[in-house]
């Protein structure tokens, strides 16, 4: 390696496009928002700009001035220390936590080519360095295994195949699938030409020298994003050379993996901070849950009444000075003299303001954080919502009570509602089917659910097993193979089109093998490994096909079905549909892609048993698929030497492949023929892809490229994106026309039965996709969200058939390509749905009708130029329309949607219900579901196939839809009815404890007795009532272990419990405002007979203060008697809690009356010996139950949950019965004996029941 002169250095220039600077960015990594020396007073600022805190400040200060306040400031400073303190330690903790990873990640080493000090021999030399000393344009080595240092462009690896290095980028993105990275064509190659200039390549570590250039290497990108799939820029060997367009196929992220290379180097183009992992960090939207803003709304109206109090007891002061003839104080208050009426106004007003600070709980901000927490961890830990290892995840916990409050969800279908796991059902190419029967009764997913041994997992060999519909849906392989050979029968029909290019199509043969290679080379698929199955006899291989369904809980997954001895690929990729099309070619098609480098495709072609053919193909160029495209597109030379022609080949939605079909010789019939299997694919449930391709000349891809090559090289914006698009559209038009594919991705276990319950507890469920409005409309009739005998109708036909009365749902479907027309159609249904609800007098007759809108009548709605009829589409009245549809509709479906419509209706509706009414919730699992999943009150994400971006940025985690109904209907009701109780009680609390005031600006309680009163004294039992109250029996939780439920139970039992949640029936100012002036009743009562009970000796002994000890004790007992009432279930734990606080209140009456220096010093064992004071106990206790009781009474009948507690008692045997019949069932199933239903189960469990004399009513 002497000879070799090594490259001295390397530039990296970053242009801010906006301005033309250069800029060279910092490297060090820092996620921390504290140093040692501005910890403090930043996290004091912080603590502080919060409003309650600085409440609480104020109060304290205005207590520390004698002459405003006779209550000493300690007592508050304790509290507010403690509050103020813990929040502190939590922030404190979490940054040192931040700190120890920074520096972790910060001395991480890595390898970097860099000059030796001056005095030895001055050549560049691999040196170990840590991850903070990366600098922008170092080159850098990484090993297989290791972590990448920086952002890197990649120049050169161990492998043979290009400069190809794979990475994984699980920790970046959730996805599992490795991606495929390639050095640029320059820097890979062994032998490259720059201009006259002849450079080598060498590559040996741990010294390798690198491409023979002194000027050194110059790369030019844009400022850094955080995507970490858009990277352009720009790599030039020498200052004037010729320029190389980088794309994110040449970038490597921080952070990622290095995979199936022993090592590759590269240049650092970003580091530190300016990483794509950190530049991309999202900012976490801010949610609050609405009973925290009702509460802060609450606490704000409590100030209001704070100062307005305050301000009459200033004007009552104020009109006794001008009364009284002398200025000199009353007899009972020393030292007081008036100066003048409005000074004594003025004075009254401060000083009520720190005895009335009580009526703000400071506590209960905190203890709202500690229950949500708990709540939190009974989520997470609830084994049953966990799936394959897999559990739910609370990822905030400051909303977990609106999970009890939704009443929209929007879900997406792909991975959400179903489980995206593709099989390949059937295929149509030129006029041929092949396939199942299509069009059957019910369809694929209909009525007579199939067994799961049925399925052929991308092709199979024909034989399926149903349960209940009979009907076959096999795929005929064997034709499919005697027509690929040549062979035709009477189906075919004369085949010839024009392909271009002087390429013709003259047979069914010549159209499959195009087919087939576009199954084997249109996708971005990778084999990871083969593995060699041999089955012997036919029977071996069936009996081992059933054997490999996998069962995992109640799901089977089957592996593919059609099995034969030999070796069998194993893909991975991004996309779950081109895996499925790509195994289904190799296994039943014989097209087998075996090896993937950079620019080469080898299939291995299997056309007659033990006769396999090897084909190389390399790819000219790629145009991947996107959702605004919704196409992807591969140029491919065919193998052989010399060719003049490239192949074009294309697979996309049906709505933009079927513009860009030919209308050359034959193309328009092949076109009708795909349209219509389209169509009934579609019927069937099925995604549906069209295929197509063209031949082009060499001379028309060189112009092409060019094109292609001077748009990437220019500067990202607006004008390169749409020179791209326009290049991109010409190769993809014109094209033949060749077939298409039908593929099935089945529902998740128990969806149906999910909905029916979502539904029953009066939640409306809205299924936005992109699939096309046929295959929409058949997943949601099979996952009842519309009904099976819904009648499509006109807009308009809403009044005939929409209402229970006709017996039958409405199905309107808004799917028009002219802007007027679907405006029309929107405002007539809005029309005649208002016409109906007009002349509906009964309450229970409502209207029934499910509505289906396309992506594009979506637009037109929702658009703000609308058309030119504007006196049908004027302002916002379209979108008002679709809103109320929206809104009213029992069943919503949005087909061929984009991520940004998806927001948008989530949107529409939000902006409807405003803060007031019941919550929306998205579901999704893709990074498509994001826009959504942070627009929603609620986001709920599905750990899916398709990465964790959703689950990053959601609120909450699942594993399967349905843990939805277990996530809303039991942990969303009960945080509901808990954090709203213990809300509801301490503000009560403290409506209470404040009535017992004077006219002079003199306290009754103590300080320390106004501070501990929610602090501890009333504290741990309305705790215990917000982490452990429930309003029904846990026997009722078992309810969702099934996977069916007796209707009657749905329809009238326990998801009416969350009725109380979703129609805000606790927390709301219709019935706090009330409890409060109870509790101001309650509390002038215990005042009054404290003042009535002390009189003669004791007055003369106590006082003020021993009617403040006889007051203070019977507001204790009165509040906590309080919670006997409001509590749904009175357990062990709140029983022992409430007698823990009396017991705690008792020792410090003892302990602080020993304090000389107090007000009550040497009271309690006076006052422990009265007899009244045992009277005001009993008769507190008596009044703080039987006067809520009797207020309640009608709160209880009307108003909360218990009615249908009491009415679903009587169920328990039932359910109990229908879980002992389920574990029966199940062990049959798993003894493959002959299975019973579950609704036949409850019926014999009732039967069996009766004839012993039980009860089981269903």
């Amino acid at each position: 390696m002497d000879d070799v002169e090594e490259r001295s250095d390397a530039e990296v220039s970053f242009v801010d496009l906006a301005t033309g600077s250069r800029k060279i960015f910092a490297k060090v990594d820092e996620e921390t928002r504290y140093r040692w020396w501005n910890f403090l007073p930043t996290a004091l600022y912080l603590q502080f700009r919060q409003a309650i805190n600085l409440y609480f400040l104020v109060i304290i200060v205005l207590r520390s001035i004698p002459s405003l306040s006779s209550l000493k400031p300690v007592s508050d400073a304790m509290a507010l220390f403690f509050v103020v303190s813990v929040s502190i330690l939590r922030e404190g903790l979490e940054d040192f936590h931040a700190h120890k990873e920074d520096d972790r990640i910060n001395s991480a080493s890595c390898f970097a080519r860099r000059r030796v000090p001056e005095g030895r021999s001055g050549e560049d030399t691999w040196q170990e360095i840590k991850w903070m000393d990366v600098q922008v344009g170092d080159v850098l080595l990484v090993y297989c295994d290791e972590a990448i240092p920086a952002d890197m462009v990649v120049l050169s690896s161990s492998s043979s195949r290009g400069g190809e290095i794979h990475i994984q980028t699980a920790s970046l993105d959730g996805e599992t699938t490795l991606k495929a990275k390639f050095s640029p064509a320059l820097s890979a190659d062994s032998h490259g030409s720059v201009g006259s200039r002849t450079t080598t390549t060498i590559a040996e570590p741990p010294s390798p020298s690198l491409t023979e250039l002194d000027e050194g290497a110059f790369v030019t990108c844009g400022m850094p994003i955080g995507s970490l799939d858009v990277f352009h820029g720009v790599l030039k060997m020498q200052e004037d050379g010729v320029p190389i367009p980088l794309s994110a196929d040449n970038f490597v992220p921080r952070d990622a993996i290095l995979k199936n290379a022993e090592w590759f180097y590269g240049m650092a183009v970003y580091t530190g901070p300016h990483t794509k992992v950190m530049v991309g960090q999202n900012t976490p939207v801010a949610k609050v849950s609405k009973v925290q803003r009702k509460l802060v709304q609450m606490v704000l109206m409590v100030l209001a009444i704070q100062i307005l109090m305050c301000l009459s007891m200033g004007i009552g002061n104020a009109t006794s000075s001008l009364g009284r003839s002398s200025p000199t104080a009353p007899w009972y208050i020393a030292g007081y003299s008036s100066v003048s009426a409005a000074v004594d106004f003025i004075i009254t007003v401060v000083s009520y303001i720190p005895i009335l600070q009580s009526l703000v709980p400071l506590s209960l901000m905190v203890t709202l954080e500690m229950v949500r927490l708990i709540q939190s961890y009974f989520i997470g830990y609830d084994t049953r919502m966990r799936y394959m290892g897999q559990s739910a995840v609370c990822r905030t916990t400051t909303i977990n009570e609106d999970l009890g409050q939704v009443g929209y969800i929007f879900s997406d279908k792909t991975g959400t509602l179903t489980a995206n796991e593709l099989r390949l059902r059937a295929i149509t190419v030129g006029h041929v089917h092949y396939g199942g029967s299509v069009g059957s009764p019910g369809g694929v997913m209909g009525e007579g659910h199939r067994s799961h041994s049925e399925e052929f997992d991308g092709l199979g060999d024909g034989e399926e097993e149903y349960e209940g519909d009979p009907s076959p849906a096999a795929f005929d392989r064997s034709r499919f193979m005697k027509h690929l050979r040549g062979a035709t029968d009477d189906s075919i029909g004369h085949v010839e089109l024009e392909a271009g290019a002087d390429v013709k199509i003259e047979s069914q043969r010549d159209i499959l093998h195009h087919f087939a290679n576009l199954m084997a080379t249109c996708h971005s698929v990778t084999p990871e490994a083969r593995v060699f199955i041999s089955f012997g006899t036919a029977a071996a291989a069936r009996s081992a096909r059933m054997s490999m369904s996998i069962r995992r809980g109640s799901q089977r997954e089957p592996v593919i079905a059609q099995l034969s001895d030999g070796w069998r690929p194993k893909y991975a990729g991004e996309s779950p549909d081109e895996c499925c099309l790509v195994e289904a070619a190799a296994v039943c098609l014989g097209y087998k892609l075996v090896e993937r480098e950079q620019s080469d495709l080898r299939l291995e072609l299997e056309l007659a048993a033990g006769d396999a053919q090897q084909q190389r193909w390399r790819v000219e160029g790629v145009v991947p698929f996107t959702n605004e495209r919704k196409r992807s597109t591969v140029i491919v030379y065919p193998p052989g030497d010399g060719q003049d022609v490239l192949y074009v080949y294309t697979k996309g939605a049906d709505d933009v492949m079927l513009g860009r079909l030919s209308s050359r010789t034959g193309c328009p019939e092949i076109t009708d023929s795909l349209v219509a299997a389209v169509n009934r694919y579609s019927h069937e449930g099925f995604r549906t892809l069209i295929f197509a391709m063209k031949a082009i000349s060499r001379g028309q891809w060189q112009e092409y490229k060019e094109r292609l090559n001077g748009a990437a090289l220019m500067e990202p914006g607006a004008a390169k994106d749409a020179l791209l698009a326009a290049v991109h559209d010409e190769i993809e038009s014109d094209l033949t026309p060749l077939g298409c594919t039908g593929m099935e991705d089945r529902l998740q276990d128990h969806v149906p039965e999910a909905i029916i319950r979502l539904k029953a507890a009066g939640i409306r469920v809205c299924m936005i996709t992109g699939d096309k409005l046929g295959t929409a409309i058949e997943i949601a009739r099979t996952c009842g969200l519309i009904k099976e005998d819904a009648a499509d109708r006109p807009a308009d036909g809403v009044v005939e058939l929409g209402s229970k009365r006709a017996g039958k749902q409405a199905l309107v479907v808004f799917d028009f390509d002219n802007p007027a027309e679907s405006c029309r159609r929107l405002k007539a249904a809005a029309d005649a749905l208002a016409r109906v609800e007009a002349g509906d007098d009964d309450d229970d007759d409502d209207v029934d009708f499910s509505i289906v809108i396309s992506g594009r009548s979506l637009g037109h709605a929702l658009d703000d130029v609308r058309v030119d009829d504007r006196a049908t589409c004027r302002d916002d009245a379209v979108a008002g329309y679709l809103t109320e549809l929206l809104m009213k509709a029992s069943g919503v479906v949005v087909c061929r949607a984009t991520k940004e419509q998806k927001s948008q209706v989530v949107s529409l509706v939000m902006d409807r219900v405003g803060s007031e009414g019941s919550l929306c919730l998205a579901i999704g699992d893709g990074a498509n579901d994001v826009p959504m999943l942070n627009k929603a009150h609620v986001g709920i994400a599905i750990f899916g196939k398709e990465g964790m971006a959703a689950v990053q940025n959601a609120d909450f985690a699942i594993a399967q839809f349905w843990h939805l109904t277990r996530m809303l209907l039991v942990h969303g009701r009960l945080c509901y009815l808990r954090i709203s109780k213990l809300a509801s009680s301490t503000e009560t609390g403290t409506a209470v404890v404040d009535d017992g005031l004077v006219v002079s600006g003199a306290t009754l309680y103590d300080e320390y007795y106004l501070t501990f009163f929610n602090l501890i004294f009333t504290s741990i039992a309305p705790f215990l009532l917000g982490v452990f109250d429930r309003d029904a029996s846990p026997v009722f939780d078992k309810l969702y272990d099934l996977p069916h439920v007796p209707a009657d139970v749905i329809r009238r039992g326990y998801p009416k419990l969350y009725y109380t949640g979703r129609l805000d029936r606790i927390f709301r100012s219709q019935t706090i405002v009330p409890c409060c002036i109870v509790a101001f009743a309650c509390g002038f009562i215990c005042y009054g007979g404290a003042v009535l009970l002390v009189g003669g000796h004791e007055a003369a002994v106590g006082g003020l203060w021993l009617t403040s000890v006889l007051c203070y004790s019977a507001v204790i007992l009165l509040d906590l008697s309080v919670l006997l009432v409001i509590a749904e279930e009175i357990n062990l734990l709140l029983a022992v809690s409430i007698a823990l606080s009396l017991l705690l209140y008792i020792v410090w009456l003892k302990i602080y009356s020993f304090d000389p220096s107090s007000r009550v010093a040497y009271l309690s064992s006076y006052v422990m010996g009265m007899p009244s004071f045992y009277l005001v106990a009993v008769f507190s206790g008596l009044l703080g139950v039987l006067i809520p009781v009797a207020i309640g009474g009608w709160y209880k009948r009307h108003v909360s949950s218990l009615r249908v507690t009491w009415q679903l008692a009587r169920y328990k045997p039932a359910v109990k019965l229908a879980h002992a019949f389920a574990e029966k069932q199940q062990a049959r199933v798993d003894n493959s004996a002959k299975t019973t239903t579950a609704a036949e189960l409850m019926t014999n469990a009732g039967e069996e029941d009766e004839a012993s004399g039980g009860v089981a009513e269903v």
